[in-house]
């Protein structure tokens, strides 16, 4: 298991492509890729402009129209990039003593850590995004805590937080498009 997941789709079932979203400050960029053996293939592009944030679900359906004459088919398979809009941001490091320091650090136990963090709020905020960013076990830093034994943890924390109002856009993009985002995560990280 991985400590920070992959980013790209893997190949589940008959749709090999996905299609990236990005929102960012002032324009919504779609593009369909391919996934090969070498790597995520180009397939092709649809832009939109928009000047507020109540003209974002506009612009991405506008988007997806002019992808639209490139493709036949929108994949279902998502990666959602946004860097416009209100960003708040908090790095954390968490020290704390292992309870059961003889037993194999668990995926439950280090989620148990993002949970807390993630946990404390924001005024007029809600959890966009989070993720572990690096570890240390006995004072020795790793790249994957889970499976090692140890005392003394330290896990580094980044939660992103947007305005509810926009996480709303986002959900109604999502229904609009009939997508699963694999992710969705700010462009910024």
């Amino acid at each position: 298991m991985r400590l920070i997941p992959k980013i790209l789709p893997g190949k589940k079932g008959k749709q090999s492509r996905f299609i990236v979203i990005d929102i960012g400050l002032g324009r919504v960029n779609l593009a369909v890729f391919e996934v090969e053996a070498e790597g995520p293939k180009f397939i092709g592009v649809g832009r939109r402009s928009f000047t507020e944030a109540d003209t974002i679900l506009d612009a991405t359906l506008e988007a997806t129209d002019a992808l639209g004459a490139i493709i036949d088919e929108l994949p279902s398979t998502a990666i959602i990039g946004v860097s416009g809009g209100r960003l708040d941001t908090t790095a954390t490091l968490v020290k704390f003593s292992r309870e059961k320091k003889d037993k194999p650090i668990t995926k439950d136990e280090i989620s148990n850590v993002l949970d807390k963090i993630t946990a404390q709020e924001k005024a007029n905020l809600k959890v966009f995004f989070s993720t572990v960013t690096g570890a240390k076990i006995d004072e020795q830093r790793v790249v994957n805590p889970i499976g090692l034994k140890g005392d003394k943890a330290e896990v580094g924390c980044f939660v992103a937080y947007k305005p509810e109002a926009e996480l709303k856009i986002y959900e109604k993009i999502i229904d609009e498009l009939e997508i699963k985002p694999e992710k969705i995560l700010p462009t910024s990280f």
